[in-house]
């Protein structure tokens, strides 16, 4: 758990990893649907400050791609010392070991992210038209 969340709100936002939607979570934890919504929604706030700025993203890219920190600063205009700050930055901010857990975190994150938001489309679709989704589940 991230410093300024609950164990609540990270109860909450494992449980929307899974694909719960926020109704379920309600009914599970004894809570409205919409104090669930508002877990989820203060726990990414919260979150919101572990995203890497655009230079941390540049350099990020760049290595990703197959770079080393020589070539990142080369392409950025940047010295080696100043890439590799950077990227020790970064590393701080995910509490990542290496440039290879950085990647599997934020890879993790993507997956979850696009995850929740195909639930939540799944279930405004369902408030639309509640027949036609039964049907093509």
């Amino acid at each position: 758990m991230r410093k300024g969340t609950t164990d609540r709100q990270a109860q909450v936002v494992a449980l929307r990893e899974q694909g719960l939607s926020y109704a379920a979570i309600g009914e599970a934890l004894g809570m409205n649907w919409r104090t669930a919504q508002t877990h989820v929604a203060r726990y990414q706030a919260v979150n919101k400050a572990a995203e890497l700025t655009l230079r941390e993203s540049e350099v990020f890219d760049l290595f990703r791609i197959g770079l080393t920190m020589y070539e990142v600063g080369d392409r950025l205009g940047i010295t080696f010392r100043t890439a590799n700050q950077i990227k020790q930055h970064a590393l701080a901010k995910y509490q990542a070991r290496n440039m290879a857990h950085l990647v599997a975190i934020i890879a993790d994150q993507t997956i979850a992210q696009l995850h929740n938001e195909n639930a939540d489309l799944k279930e405004q679709l369902s408030a639309l038209r509640p027949e036609k989704v039964a049907e093509e589940s």
